[in-house]
């Protein structure tokens, strides 16, 4: 396995497959991340979180109004599994 390449189940991956099986594994690339990158990001983040919040809270109005668009992620799903639905 090449440095810096973890493999981890796909997302809602069955249990019974066991922690040794790669069916369905994905690739994900864990690169390290300089402290003055993460500084830069968050001061990027910091600056712009007015405008983050009203895109988002934009976006999630046309979702709820208008139905998921065709290569969105499903939001209700997401929050079903978090609230411990299957």
């Amino acid at each position: 396995m090449p440095q810096g390449v973890e493999y981890r189940p796909p997302v809602g991956a069955c249990s019974d497959a066991g922690p040794a099986s790669y069916e369905g594994a994905q690739p994900v690339k864990i690169v390290a991340i300089s402290q003055a990158y993460y500084e830069t990001l968050q001061r990027v983040i910091d600056g712009n979180t007015k405008r983050i919040v009203s895109e988002c809270q934009a976006y999630l109005d046309r979702y709820e109004r208008e139905g998921r668009p065709r290569f969105a992620v499903d939001i209700d799903r997401i929050v079903g599994l978090l609230e411990g639905e299957k």
